[in-house]
C-alpha cells in the first residue's frame, strides 16, 4: 500500500496547522522506544548480583518520582493555557464589543472583521476544552498496598528486586501517560495561539478601518449650540451699539458751546452784540474784556448818534 502522494500531504500538513489536534499515541509513544523500555526491564528483574540489587531500588524510585513530576509539570503547562484561553476570550468581548459599536469604512471590513472573531472564538473555547483533557480519564500508575506485601519465603534481596521492578514497570507506563496528557497541552496551546493571532489582526482592523457611528444627537447639539453662540453675539453686538450710540448723544449734549453757538438770533433795531448774556460771557473769560469793551464801543457810538441827529 502506497502513501499520500505530495499534493495530499501537503494539503494534510496544511490541515493539521489550521486545525491542530493531538497526535496519535502511535506517534506519541513509539513502540521501538517503549520495546526497549520493556527489554531493559526484563534484564532488571533477572538480576542475580545482590550488590546491585541497593542500586537498582534508588535507580527505580528516581525514575518513579521523575515520572511523577513529570506529569506535575504538564498539569501545570495545562493551567497555564487554561487561564491564558480566559484572558484571550475577555480580549475577545472586548474586541466584539468595539466592532459592534462602530460602523466602517470600508465595506468588506465587517465580514473579515467578524469572521475572523468567530473562529477566533473556536479557538479559544476548543483549546480550553482540549487541555481539560488533560485532568481526565488518564490514568497514572503507582505502587498499592499488595504490591509491597512480602511474598512468603522471600528474603530481603528478593524482595527489594521485586518493588524496584514494580517502580520501573509503572514508570514506564506513566511514561505514557504523560506522553499523551503532553500531547493535549501542545494541541491546546497550539490552538490559542492561532485564536490570539486572529484576535490580534481583528483588533487591529478595528483599529484601522473603523470609525465612530453618528449617534444623530451630536450634530443636533452642536448646531444648536451654535445657534445660541450667535443669538448671544448678535444680542452682544446690539446692545454694544445703542450704548455706544447714547454715549456718543450724551457726549454731544453735554459738551460745552462755543460763544458764538449760544448767541441768540439778532432782533430788529438791535446790534448783535448787545444780545450776549452775561453767563456766556462768564464762561469765556479770556474773551470777557473784548465782548465787554465791544458792548462798550457800541453803546459809546449809539449815544453818539443821539446827540448828533
Amino acid at each position: 500500500m502506497t502513501g499520500p502522494s505530495p499534493l495530499q500531504a501537503r494539503i494534510l500538513a496544511i490541515w493539521a496547522w489550521v486545525l491542530p489536534r493531538p497526535e496519535a499515541d502511535v506517534e506519541l509513544n513509539p513502540p521501538a522506544i517503549f520495546q526497549t523500555y520493556e527489554r531493559a526491564l526484563g534484564e532488571i528483574r533477572k538480576t542475580q548480583n545482590t550488590d546491585m540489587i541497593d542500586a537498582l531500588a534508588d535507580m527505580s524510585k528516581e525514575l518513579f518520582e521523575d515520572a511523577r513530576d513529570t506529569r506535575g509539570h504538564v498539569e501545570t503547562r495545562a493551567s497555564a493555557t487554561v487561564t491564558a484561553t480566559g484572558i484571550g476570550l475577555a480580549a475577545l468581548a472586548g474586541i466584539a464589543s468595539l466592532w459592534s459599536q462602530q460602523s466602517q469604512k470600508v465595506a468588506w471590513v465587517p465580514a473579515i472583521t467578524l469572521g475572523a472573531i468567530v473562529i477566533a472564538l473556536l479557538y479559544l473555547i476548543s483549546s480550553i476544552m482540549i487541555a481539560q483533557r488533560v485532568y481526565g480519564a488518564n490514568v497514572r500508575s503507582t505502587l498499592g498496598p499488595p504490591d509491597i506485601v512480602p511474598g512468603t519465603g522471600a528474603n530481603k534481596y528478593a524482595y527489594s528486586l521485586r518493588v524496584s521492578g514494580l517502580r520501573v514497570e509503572y514508570a514506564i507506563h506513566n511514561y505514557k501517560a504523560n506522553n499523551r496528557a503532553l500531547g493535549f497541552v501542545l494541541a491546546a496551546q497550539r490552538r490559542l495561539v492561532r485564536g490570539v493571532t486572529l484576535l490580534a489582526i481583528a483588533g487591529g482592523v478595528v483599529l484601522i478601518f473603523q470609525a465612530p457611528k453618528s449617534t444623530g444627537t451630536t450634530p443636533v447639539a452642536i448646531t444648536a449650540q451654535t445657534v445660541q453662540l450667535i443669538a448671544a453675539s448678535q444680542t452682544a453686538a446690539s446692545t454694544a451699539a445703542s450704548a455706544s450710540a447714547a454715549s456718543v448723544g450724551v457726549a454731544a449734549s453735554s459738551a460745552p458751546a462755543s460763544p458764538v453757538d449760544v448767541l441768540p438770533p439778532a432782533q430788529p433795531g438791535q446790534p448783535a452784540a448787545a444780545s450776549s448774556s452775561q453767563p456766556n460771557v462768564a464762561s469765556v473769560p479770556g474773551n470777557a474784556s473784548t465782548v465787554n469793551g465791544t458792548a462798550s464801543t457800541a453803546h459809546a457810538s449809539h449815544g453818539a448818534k443821539h446827540k448828533h441827529p
